[in-house]
């Protein structure tokens, strides 16, 4: 025979978690830690180095009068 699906109770939400008021200095101190990362190893963060080659290629792109060609360039087609 069918059985009825049981039924899924709601959780009960937890307390709000997120921070507020937190001083401009978090922040700031977030950022500087950030750096300090990337000076120790930037090898790491590959992330700035494609940033900025893409910038280079929208550039170049531009340059030379080929901007219809920055999306297929930088979908890697």
């Amino acid at each position: 025979m069918l059985e009825p699906l049981p039924m899924r109770r709601a959780s009960p939400r937890p307390q709000d978690v997120l921070v507020r008021n937190l001083p401009a200095r978090v922040a700031l101190d977030c950022l500087a830690a950030g750096w300090r990362d990337f000076r120790r190893n930037p090898l790491a963060n590959l992330g700035v180095a494609l940033f900025l080659l893409s910038v280079a290629a929208v550039w170049a792109l531009w340059h030379f009068g080929l901007i219809y060609l920055v999306l297929p360039a930088l979908a890697g087609a």
